[in-house]
This record gives C-alpha cells, sequence and structure tokens, in this order.
C-alpha cells in the first residue's frame, strides 16, 4: 500500500513533464492572444486605443460602419494607431496588457482608455465568459515558451483556475440598490424571462435591471479599480500619456425607466472613478451624459451601443481630449 501511495505522486509528476514536453517540444501551440498584442506592438504605433463592443458595434441604418479608433485615425492623420479589442474587455484585460508592454518598454506615446461603468456591474465583472483568464495567463506568461511550458499543463491538471467564476458562483452574486441587496443575479440577468406578452417590461424590473446594472455602490475594493491604479501607475512609470473617458450612457431611457434620481447616484460611482484617475495627472472626458436616446442602438435592455453619429461624436471628443493633453 505504501508503495503504491508513493506510486501515485511519482506518476503525476512523470505525466506533467510528458504534457509539458509535448506542448513544448513536439507539438508547440500558438498562442493567439500573445501574437495578437504582439503584433501592435511591433508595429510601434503612437498611440494604443483599448476597446470593448462599444467601440465597433454598429446599427443596421448605420451610414458609416467605422468604429470609434477609425473616426479618430480620420482625425489624427498623422498619428500610427494600433488598437487592442474585444467584446467585454475591462479594466483588468487593459491592465494586463499594459504590464505585458511595459516589461517590455514598449508602451507607446499614448493609450486611449475606456473606463465603462457598466463594467464595474456584476452583470460584467462577474460574468464567467468575460473573466479572460487565459488572455490574462498569456499576458504574464509573456512568450508562447513559457506559456505551453506552464500555463497549458498546470491548466490540465487544474493547478491553475482557468475559471475564475463558476455559472453557479455567478447566479448567486447579490445585486444591489445602492447598499440594499435587491436580488440574486440569477433573478435579473436573464431579461428574456421578464419580457410580457406585448413585448415590454415591468416597472418593477426596469428598475432592478438599472440597478444592476449602473447602481452598484461603487467602493476602493473593487477588483476593477484595483486594476485601474496597477494600468495608470504602469503607465506613469513609463513616460506615456493616457486619455481616459466615460462612454456615453443612454440616461434619458435609464430617466424613463428608473427615474430622475439615477443621475445623482451614477455620478457618484462616477466621482469615484475620477478622483482616482485624476490622482495620477490624468484628466477624464467625461461623455456619460452626454447624448440623447436616438444616438444608442439597444434592443430590449439598455447598453452603450452607439450609431454612426454617437461613434463619431465619441471620437472627436477623444481627439479634442488629447489636443487638449498635449498643451
Amino acid at each position: 500500500m505504501k508503495r503504491m501511495l508513493f506510486k501515485i505522486p511519482l506518476y503525476m509528476v512523470l505525466l506533467l513533464a510528458g504534457h509539458m514536453l509535448v506542448n513544448q517540444v513536439i507539438t508547440p501551440m500558438p498562442v493567439p492572444d500573445l501574437a495578437r498584442v504582439r503584433a501592435v506592438a511591433d508595429r510601434a504605433p503612437d498611440l494604443l486605443f483599448f476597446g470593448d463592443s462599444t467601440n465597433k458595434w454598429i446599427d443596421a441604418a448605420d451610414q458609416d460602419q467605422r468604429s470609434i479608433d477609425q473616426f479618430l485615425s480620420e482625425a489624427l492623420p498623422s498619428v500610427t494607431t494600433g488598437v487592442i479589442q474585444h467584446e467585454a474587455f475591462h479594466l483588468g484585460a487593459y491592465a494586463d496588457v499594459v504590464d505585458y508592454l511595459a516589461d517590455r518598454k514598449a508602451l507607446p506615446d499614448v493609450l486611449i482608455l475606456p473606463i465603462n461603468p457598466r463594467s464595474f456591474s456584476p452583470m460584467w465583472y462577474r460574468k464567467p465568459a468575460w473573466q479572460f483568464e487565459v488572455f490574462s495567463y498569456a499576458m504574464a506568461a509573456g512568450t508562447e515558451r513559457r506559456f505551453n511550458l506552464w500555463v497549458r499543463p498546470l491548466g490540465v491538471f487544474k493547478a491553475l483556475r482557468l475559471r475564475k467564476v463558476s455559472a453557479a458562483e455567478f447566479g448567486k452574486t447579490p445585486v444591489y440598490d445602492g447598499s440594499k441587496v435587491i436580488g440574486r443575479v440569477s433573478d435579473i440577468n436573464d431579461y428574456r424571462r421578464h419580457i410580457a406578452a406585448d413585448g415590454t417590461f415591468s416597472s418593477k424590473y426596469k428598475k432592478q435591471y438599472l440597478s444592476y446594472i449602473y447602481l452598484y455602490e461603487l467602493t476602493a475594493d473593487h477588483p476593477l479599480l484595483k486594476d485601474l491604479h496597477r494600468c495608470l501607475r504602469r503607465t506613469r512609470d513609463a513616460g506615456s500619456r493616457v486619455v481616459a473617458y466615460l462612454p456615453p450612457i443612454d440616461i434619458e431611457t435609464a430617466v424613463e425607466w428608473y427615474g430622475e434620481d439615477i443621475r445623482p447616484r451614477i455620478r457618484a460611482n462616477l466621482a469615484v472613478i475620477k478622483e482616482i484617475v485624476k490622482s495620477y495627472g490624468v484628466n477624464v472626458r467625461d461623455l456619460t451624459f452626454a447624448l440623447s436616446s436616438e444616438h444608442f442602438t439597444w434592443n430590449p435592455v439598455p447598453n452603450e451601443h452607439l450609431k454612426d453619429v454617437g461613434r463619431r461624436y465619441v471620437a472627436a471628443q477623444i481627439a479634442d481630449a488629447l489636443r487638449r493633453s498635449a498643451r
């Protein structure tokens, strides 16, 4: 029995070593996340544009289907631009990229940093599919060699947690309206369950949904605020200039669904973000309440996706903020 107990960990070590050998020497696997970021870094752009789905989302009726970064490039023809974007990217992913580039002394002169208020809500930062664990490990590994040598094998043997939040954990996450718990994610997240026969939502659910995405109580211990510090600290130390902006939200619909007091509630959370950003000497272009409902494209629940006129407006604001920060 003792010999068997001794052999089990030995077999595990040999199996792990064999898996490393296969990944590293016999069939080395590509790491698309690394390749994508490195391709941008290799071009050494003047400006790095971070983005989530609000950057490139288009409306079916758009006459101009360009993304925000493409409108920005038009406004700044002498500036070369690199883009790193993905649906639901957030400050954690941006900070991982900043770390990767800073470690290689490859940060560009300017970074455009969107700070989406909804990204701090449980529907975004707690969603299992939007944790970007593999992306984070790829940035930390830094090379395909290290990723294949350590991350893949350790992931197979569950020594690395490749799923930070399970579906069950996500569903149990409390939803707040300020400091008051109004339910769990599983109660509110799937809006399809709440659509009435006439295609509308109840007044109660409209308020719950707005609380879910915007009315959390933002405090200093929020994980994404820690990522914001990390991002701004590394860029400051590297001498890069950051242009941060808060993207527009459909405030008219928010007021219609929740009531006028949603404005100061959202502003309170924005103030927490702004205070951190400004502590690093970075100004924030606040576009949160800048656009009316007709500039947005969403169905059937509000988000920050913009029509072409809205995307062009955001690009013009970023360009203006960039020019002013250079003075």
